[in-house]
């Protein structure tokens, strides 16, 4: 949904490319935003950098999160410490 922010995490790709060029971004999950965070990697010609991972159980996730150099977890309302953040921390 827009209030998690992953356009935001989308648009920092290209600078981030800048000083590393190997580096992907990896969407879990899935919502009623994807169509258009999709047109704007494509946009943004980033298809090379992001992959769109779908739904994933808690398995998959998990390696997700202990494989990455870092998780993002941007956000543009008053959610506060999101649900998504404890369960990265628990892995």
């Amino acid at each position: 949904v827009e209030i998690k922010g992953v356009s935001f995490a989308i648009k920092a790709i290209p600078r981030l490319l800048q000083q590393f060029p190997e580096a992907k971004l990896h969407i879990a999950g899935s919502g009623p935003e994807e169509t258009v965070l999709r047109q704007l990697v494509t946009q943004l010609d980033l298809d090379h950098s992001i992959i769109f991972r779908g739904v994933l159980g808690h398995a998959l996730l998990a390696g997700e999160y202990q494989s990455a150099a870092l998780s993002v977890f941007p956000s543009c309302g008053n959610e506060g410490l999101g649900l998504v953040i404890c369960e990265a921390l628990g892995f």
